[in-house]
């Protein structure tokens, strides 16, 4: 299967604009993919995926990760899945462990991971600019 056979759905009510699709590839191009769950192994930082390990902790899920060792040049070192096994079955959400020691990158990659989609703490966001800037 190639990319361009993946058609949209009509009836997807998301939007994009032009800039936010633009900042979205930079953010790729920068960081890799910041969906799922992001951990730093250098800072022991989570930098995606807060509510949903949230989620799972606070559901009580009995959970498990399971990674393989892997290289890219984002500064991943190792992919793989958190299963959570829930009463319906198994979910697996995707789970990436980067080697970053540039703090600055690493607040800017929280950001960017967030951007898309909540509501920001307006104070906190002004501190992390701050810090980056």
């Amino acid at each position: 299967m190639e990319l361009k056979q993946l058609r949209g759905a009509d009836y997807n009510p998301r939007v994009i604009t032009d800039k936010q699709l633009k900042n979205l590839g930079k953010s790729l191009a920068e960081f890799g993919d910041l969906s799922g769950i992001v951990f730093n192994k250098r800072t022991k930082v989570l930098i995606s995926g807060h509510q949903r390990v949230r989620n799972l902790t606070e559901a009580g899920y009995k959970t498990k990760i399971v990674t393989k060792p892997v290289k890219d040049e984002y500064g991943t070192v190792e992919e793989g899945y958190i299963a959570a096994k829930t009463e319906k079955g198994v979910i697996r959400i995707p789970f990436r462990v980067v080697d970053w020691k540039d703090k600055k990158a690493e607040k800017a990659a929280n950001i960017a991971a967030n951007a898309h989609g909540g509501d920001f703490d307006r104070d906190k966001l002004s501190i992390l600019l701050e810090e980056i800037v």
